[in-house]
């Protein structure tokens, strides 16, 4: 059976117990020890922000005469901040805009990506209900 165990090192003695439990594993080749240092991902705060913030894009702000959903302004602003890649679409007929997916940021990209959005929506007026 394959037993994984996950440790975030908050403090001293989280640090030492997994110290012990890495000091106490078998010495054979069919044991695996994987340690990753880990960024924390985005807070349910900053998730419940940033959304906030895209439905306020969303009903106030028309993009070149469109008004786009919250997806399409978290793509925007996501390849605005981390970049994009665009490749050729499977069936050939166009291209398709690759970029971060804001699940995965830590908790300093989604600050980034916050700040990034309020000072834009503010240089165009946008009235944000989120503090």
């Amino acid at each position: 059976m394959n037993e994984c165990r996950k440790l975030v090192l908050r403090d001293a003695t989280i640090r030492r117990s997994a110290a012990y439990a890495v000091a106490a594993l078998p010495l054979e080749p069919v044991s695996e020890v994987v340690i990753r240092p880990h960024k924390a991902k985005r807070t349910t705060d900053q998730n419940d922000r940033l959304h906030a913030m895209l439905r306020d894009l969303a009903s106030q702000v028309d993009w070149h005469g469109e008004k786009l959903d919250i997806e399409n302004w978290k793509a925007l602003f996501t390849a605005s901040l981390c970049g994009q890649k665009v490749v050729p679409s499977l069936d050939g007929g166009g291209f398709t805009v690759l970029s971060r997916h804001t699940s995965r940021m830590s908790i300093a990209e989604c600050s980034d990506l916050m700040e990034l959005i309020s000072a834009w929506g503010v240089e165009h007026g946008v009235k944000f209900s989120a503090p």
